[in-house]
């Protein structure tokens, strides 16, 4: 059997991609620092570092339009860095789907040069077809060289299961 064809087919498939999001695959969909769309006086994208610097206060955000190719639950994980937590960790991520709000903590990665990923409390379940992800600081008292490189989309599980 001549598997050429399938290949292509498969190709045609997945080579479509969305606003601020990167090479699709149906698990996982990236959102990258450079492709958000930012909302604050401080915010901007760092071309050496691949991220976006400046998000201090929970009014400035991060938002990217994406297409989730399979339905399911996606765990939210951002990737970040941030050279000394000045909050003492009380500070944390908001991420909003639609409805839906996910948070996660904040803690130093000891370098503005070392990102870490941060799951975010809770999968989301979302539907396939376009989507907005906004990304916000929950709480944030003392400005801080936090740092953004991208967003991901996991798939955790199919719909409807718990």
């Amino acid at each position: 059997m001549d598997k050429k064809p399938l290949i292509a087919i498969a190709f045609v498939l997945t080579a479509s991609v969305c606003l601020g999001q990167s090479a699709p695959d149906a698990g996982r969909v990236v959102l990258e620092g450079s492709k958000a769309v930012l909302l604050g006086e401080r915010l901007q994208f760092d071309p050496n570092s691949k991220s976006v610097n400046g998000l201090a206060k929970p009014s400035e955000s991060l938002s990217w339009g994406f297409e989730i190719p399979k339905s399911g639950w996606y765990q939210i994980v951002v990737h970040y860095a941030l050279k000394e937590d000045r909050n003492g960790g009380k500070s944390s991520f908001n991420a909003t789907i639609g409805d839906q709000n996910r948070l996660g903590p904040i803690h130093s990665t000891g370098s503005l040069d070392r990102y870490l990923p941060q799951v975010l409390f809770d999968p989301v379940e979302l539907p396939s077809g376009s989507h907005q992800l906004k990304l916000q600081l929950k709480e944030m008292r003392r400005s801080s060289d936090l740092q953004i490189r991208k967003v991901e989309l996991v798939r955790a599980r199919e719909p409807g299961v718990p």
